[in-house]
């Protein structure tokens, strides 16, 4: 499986509110080590979010932990692929 989102690519995204984050949805969240990230959301438990990468090489968090919900800055609602890869 690739990437979903590349490098140049940009997203569109809107600050989430409290109880309209759903399974399957991709999230831009800041992790302390990792910085800003998109994720998609694989479960969600109390103020607890397991997210999974988009691809199999991805970080996940078996590798990198569950996130708290205050970590979630976004939700992806559009993307918008780069310029050199619309002329591929």
């Amino acid at each position: 499986m690739l990437p979903q989102y590349y490098n140049n690519d940009y997203v569109i995204s809107a600050k989430w509110i409290f109880g309209s984050l759903k399974i399957g949805d991709d999230v831009i969240c800041h992790h302390e080590s990792l910085g800003v990230i998109i994720k998609r959301i694989k479960k969600i438990t109390h103020n607890k979010i397991e997210v999974t990468g988009l691809n199999s090489f991805s970080t996940n968090s078996r590798i990198i932990g569950d996130l708290d919900k205050k970590d979630i800055i976004g939700k992806v609602l559009w993307q918008f692929k780069s310029q050199s890869r619309k002329n591929n």
